[in-house]
């Protein structure tokens, strides 16, 4: 649930949370659970920064902010590039056993290309290696190749 205002600048404030989350860790799901994450954030024109709020960012209830940064631009046509720069901030103690006890970055660098309602793209991504993630590499870094629908 959210809520946006265009401003008459042509800036836009974004306000609102995201409920029932739900993460599974292993095919049991031992490790599934819900949460809650509120947000807020502006846009204006290909450049956005958001701020969220987890109250419950781990199955332990351990809080934690991130910080992001996103930046989109037209190459040419249905061309466009891509930045994204965030930061985890863990509030609180940390839980054993993957709780990131220190702010944790992450970044991506890519180019998109758009069919009517489909979207392709190829980007690099960078975070830092977590125990549990088999999704990077042993430096934290990727290269994804993707495809979405919008509907």
């Amino acid at each position: 649930f959210g809520y946006a205002h265009r401003l008459d600048s042509g800036l836009v404030i974004d306000v609102g949370f995201a409920d029932h989350q739900r993460w599974r860790y292993e095919p049991d799901d031992r490790y599934g659970y819900l949460d809650v994450e509120t947000y807020a954030g502006i846009r204006r024109g290909g450049l956005s920064a958001y701020l969220f709020y987890s109250p419950h960012y781990d199955a332990n209830g351990a809080r934690a902010l991130y910080a992001q940064v996103d930046l989109q631009h037209t190459l040419w046509g249905p061309w466009r590039a891509f930045a994204h720069a965030g930061l985890l901030t863990p509030l609180g103690a940390a839980p054993p056993p993957y709780y990131p006890t220190t702010e944790q970055p992450d970044g991506s660098l890519g180019v998109s290309r758009s069919f009517h309602t489909v979207k392709a793209f190829l980007a690099w991504s960078a975070a830092p290696r977590q125990p549990y993630s088999a999704a990077f590499g042993p430096a934290g870094q990727a290269v994804i190749l993707g495809v979405s629908w919008g509907f």
